[in-house]
């Protein structure tokens, strides 16, 4: 739009029959008039005269270019004045190009189109750099709020950006860690093979990975996971980005657990009891060294063969009944007595139950007591020595003594690393004030129980002194030779580590490994639920049932360990095409199901469907190259809600094969 402003109502028609075409002419007759003008409307460009009264063109030009809303108004001087003084004065005032009169007709048409073109190439260069600017600081706060620390580097390893958490982490500011700053931090034995890798990595342009000690200015150390890819731009590598990762809590955990199996295994081999593992062929999968020493045996020689091959022909009749307890899927508990090289024993045996996922029975835990000495004990009643062959600090389990007054009169040493209270400080007090009164309530009734004669096993999660464990317990009446039960004995060990892997088995069996997803019967299970849920709020249901195009091309060109990745990639831009109450899951191979819910019209579900499309078409990066792939999808929209999981996944699988029959990358959808 084109805005004249002359007061010479002559000049402004002549100006309206040279751009009429073309072009929206604006017309204003005085300074004022154009100022007003301009704040409801911005013109592309004005032909402003220079005399007018009142208020001349240059001071017009001067009070636009000060206002920032009208600065960038291009203004074109138009005056019958050619003194260079003049033009001087114009261009001065912030006008950009100075006509004058006579002129000819295609000349001012050619100006004022090269100046819309400037004005319309600034434009978009002022709105380039807005978005510019835009997208820098919301990359800024992206990578500020990224829980790595991340960074970019030049081949020379000379840092040129840090992110806060980088700065965090390091607890260095960005200007310390810029150029070779950066290495200050690092532990001075660790320097000398960071930069060798750097150097192999950045003169082969290829990953670089390493695992650093970071000195901080508090004087602690931290150990960081270090990544970096090289940026490639035109087949030039150009410089580095990277990641940062505060690995320093979980190698520490990595340690305690070391140690805490180790010291597991240490236990096992040398505590006095016969342990064992055993699976549902009653082949032994792991027979610990006192096993060995009793029946003297090779432990080692005994796995994988059976009990009854292990076994006398009597004492194997013996167990065989509780052998099929425990494979019914029932904890088993039994004393009995058999001849060893050693001579005649008495033994305690528990057989537990080893239970996948599922509840199915894999197999059985055994642990046996050699209790010949306490059985000798109780025919002597020599209770002292009863008391103290029966209870030892050897055994992995939390064992104490409680009177008929509730008072702890005997705790053994796991007491004290449960509890962290002196084992000096525990014995003559009552349970109430070692344990506190919430883990009394809950064990008041079976003290009692067991007080009044009653031999109690049992299970139940335990919080206190700072932890939850899940604690099997025995309780044993301790009876006079009168009958009279004097107190108890209480036999409670730790099985949480048995209820965690008990809970992660159970999840492996309803989750593809490889992607995290739903598998097949989980899938089931939740089409089945949201089919439930469909019929109750009277909403439709779509079925996505889809695979990689030719994924059998990409596993042989590339191998199965990228196919693997290829499959990861595939199962997480599914998932983040989708909503968060959706649905994907795994099938096998290459074959994906998408659940979606709550739809009202189909052209909802197939516009997932392109944008799932759009999703696998972007490039994967691999190790050594880039892989493009695309996925062909089958769709049933299903509004009644009368048909099984089974048959939408079916009615998806074929249109599946006419999205593949009409050329893959694609999709295809019914409506049932």
């Amino acid at each position: 739009m084109l805005l004249v402003v002359d007061d010479q109502v002559g000049n402004v028609q002549m100006m309206f029959e040279i751009f009429k075409t073309g072009y929206e002419v604006c017309m204003a007759t005085s300074g004022a008039d154009a100022l007003l003008f301009c704040q409801s409307r911005l013109p592309d460009v004005m032909l402003l005269d220079v005399v007018m009264p009142g208020m001349n063109g240059f001071d017009l030009c001067r009070r636009l270019k000060a206002d920032p809303r009208t600065a960038d108004v291009p203004i074109i001087f138009v005056t019958a004045q050619d003194d260079p003084l003049e033009e001087a004065r114009g261009l001065d005032a912030g006008g950009i190009d100075f006509i004058t009169k006579p002129f000819h007709i295609a000349v001012v048409q050619a100006r004022v189109r090269t100046h819309l073109v400037l004005k319309q190439q600034a434009d978009q260069l002022r709105l380039q750099q807005r978005q510019l600017e835009q997208s820098h600081a919301e990359l800024r706060a992206i990578n500020d709020s990224s829980p790595l620390g991340l960074f970019h580097m030049t081949p020379a390893a000379f840092c040129t950006y840090v992110n806060r958490t980088y700065e965090t982490i390091t607890q260095r500011d960005s200007a310390a860690a810029y150029g070779a700053g950066w290495k200050a931090a690092v532990h001075p034995d660790d320097l000398k093979t960071l930069d060798d890798g750097w150097r192999h990595a950045a003169g082969e342009a290829t990953r670089f990975a390493s695992v650093l000690r970071l000195c901080r200015p508090d004087g602690t150390t931290c150990q960081v996971q270090m990544r970096a890819a090289p940026v490639v731009i035109r087949g030039v590598m150009t410089g580095y980005v990277g990641t940062i990762e505060d690995i320093t809590e979980h190698r520490e955990t990595q340690q305690r657990l070391a140690d805490s199996n180790r010291r597991l295994r240490t236990i096992t081999e040398n505590i006095p009891a016969l342990v064992a593992h055993v699976d549902v062929d009653e082949r032994y999968l792991y027979v610990n060294a006192q096993i060995g020493r009793t029946f003297d045996k090779d432990p080692a020689a005994m796995v994988g063969h059976t009990i009854s091959e292990e076994y006398s022909p009597a004492l194997y009749a013996f167990v065989r009944p509780h052998i099929v307890k425990v494979l019914s899927g029932r904890t088993a508990n039994f004393e009995g007595q058999t001849v060893v090289p050693g001579g005649l024993r008495h033994f305690q045996s528990t057989y537990i139950p080893d239970k996948n996922a599922d509840g199915v029975v894999r197999g059985f835990f055994s642990m046996t007591f050699d209790i010949t000495r306490r059985k000798q004990a109780e025919i002597v009643q020599a209770e002292n020595e009863k008391r103290l062959r029966t209870i030892t600090d050897n055994l992995p389990a939390l064992i104490t003594y409680i009177d008929r007054n509730h008072c702890f009169q005997f705790v053994n040493a796991t007491m004290q690393a449960w509890t962290g209270i002196p084992v000096a400080d525990i014995c003559g007090k009552p349970f109430i004030d070692v344990m506190g009164a919430t883990l009394y309530a809950e064990r008041r009734e079976h003290i009692e129980r067991a007080l009044a004669g009653e031999r109690l096993e049992f299970e139940m999660t335990a919080e206190a002194f700072g932890h939850v464990r899940h604690i099997h317990s025995t309780y044993i009446p301790d009876v006079d030779g009168d009958g009279t039960v004097r107190g108890i004995y209480t036999l409670s060990s730790d099985i949480s580590r048995l209820k965690a892997t008990e809970q992660e088995l159970r999840k492996h069996a309803r989750f593809d490994p490889l992607t995290g997803l739903p598998n097949r019967p989980h899938l089931y299970e939740i089409l089945d639920a949201a089919l439930a849920r469909g019929r109750r709020h009277q909403t439709a249901i779509a079925v996505f049932f889809l695979d990689i195009d030719r994924f059998k091309t990409i596993n042989d060109l590339h191998g199965h360990a990228d196919g693997d990745l290829v499959l990861q990639a595939f199962a997480a831009r599914l998932v983040g095409a989708v909503r968060v109450t959706d649905t994907v899951a795994r099938l096998a191979g290459d074959e994906f199901v998408v659940v979606l819910e709550d739809l009202k019209q189909q052209d909802e579900a197939e516009k997932v469907a392109e944008k799932i499309l759009e999703a696998t078409r972007l490039p994967i990066p691999l190790d050594q190259d880039t892989l493009h792939m695309t996925t062909s999808l089958g769709i049933v929209f299903d509004a009644t809600l009368e048909r099984s999981a089974r048959a939408l996944i079916a009615l998806a699988d074929e249109s599946l094969y006419q999205a593949k029959a009409a050329g893959r990358n694609t999709f295809r959808a019914q409506r049932v």
